[in-house]
């Protein structure tokens, strides 16, 4: 490859990490848009079906008959199917990158992914998705004042509990983004609290500020133990020349 003339060579791991990257923002968000909008099923409207009652609100008993898609004939909110499937791949989707932090911690491509805030747009996405479609009138107006018997009525609904879990998947991803950066920043041990994190992400926070505490009190205070140590020892020599 030549740029301005130049030759430009392009080493396999960066090739590696731009691919890595793009699946990471291509593939979920195609599945995604898959589930939200099947492939299009056609609906023959018109005089075929004199007696069809409405279309978005508007009479259609006209002729011709009009083709139109059937995905526009059902209601604007998502299926228990379209929840059940969009609650599977969410839990599927955070994997690979708590993989990266907890296997591959020091690998440039899992440095750069986390680094950014792409693994959040599309979980935050989809929990906006089920956060419209959940809240109504009244449970907002419950929920403005929450009560425990309240809170748990608004979770018996399958669309209630599955905007509750992702926002717990978005929530401790990004507990988990900060305890990885802050281990490459301080290099303070992360795998055991990254892993408590991915099952209880307070949990795993705690975890992290106990392990840095301890690293800190043993190990940099004996390195700054040894660093006052040395000068002395120093002029101690050249004194006793």
């Amino acid at each position: 490859m030549l740029y301005a003339g130049k030759p430009v060579h392009r080493s396999g791991s960066s090739v590696v990490a731009t691919a890595v990257r793009v699946l990471l923002i291509i593939l979920p968000f195609k599945l995604i848009i898959y589930l939200l909008n099947p492939p299009v099923q056609w609906l023959v409207v018109g005089s075929s079906l004199p007696n069809f009652p409405s279309f978005k609100g508007f009479p259609i008993s006209h002729s011709p008959p009009l083709l139109v898609p059937l995905s526009l004939c059902l209601p604007l909110s998502p299926s228990p199917m379209n929840i059940t499937q969009l609650f599977n791949i969410a839990n599927v989707y955070v994997l690979p990158f708590w993989a990266l932090m907890i296997f591959l911690p020091k690998w440039k491509v899992t440095q750069r992914v986390m680094e950014s805030y792409i693994p959040f747009v599309l979980l935050a996405a989809a929990y906006l998705y089920l956060f419209i479609s959940s809240v109504t009138p009244e449970n907002a107006q419950a929920l403005s004042n929450p009560q425990l018997a309240d809170i748990a009525r608004f979770f018996a609904d399958e669309k209630a509990a599955a905007t509750g879990w992702i926002h717990f998947l978005v929530m401790d991803l990004f507990v988990g983004r900060y305890i990885y950066l802050q281990g490459q920043k301080t290099g303070v041990w992360t795998i055991h609290s990254l892993a408590l994190c991915l099952f209880a992400g307070p949990l795993g926070l705690l975890s992290h500020i106990f392990t840095y505490w301890i690293a800190k009190k043993l190990f940099l205070s004996s390195g700054s133990e040894t660093e006052e140590v040395a000068p002395k020892i120093v002029s101690s020599t050249s004194d006793a020349s």
